[in-house]
């Protein structure tokens, strides 16, 4: 089964892994409290993290980041968002 067919999964852990994007698919995973993507090569993000209301911690430190979407300001949930070691 595909990853974003989990709509339960509450953590995600894909640090360190030469990502260069966040699909939109991600979406699907409403249920997710954690995301980790340190140490990737992401250098935008896609309005449809806003989607992932449940999310508590979004770590994104160490990629290429340069400006965040607006949507990112419907996660209510969220209380930890690292955005360190960008540029």
């Amino acid at each position: 089964p595909s990853l974003f067919a989990l709509s339960q999964l509450k953590g995600l852990h894909l640090s360190n892994n030469f990502i260069t994007r966040v699909p939109s698919d991600v979406s699907s995973l409403m249920s997710l409290e954690l995301l980790d993507l340190c140490g990737n090569q992401i250098k935008s993000l896609s309005g449809a993290l806003g989607k992932l209301t449940a999310l508590q911690v979004l770590e994104l430190a160490q990629n290429r980041i340069v400006a965040c979407p607006l949507e990112l300001g419907a996660m209510n949930e969220l209380q930890d968002l690292d955005l360190s070691g960008n540029p």
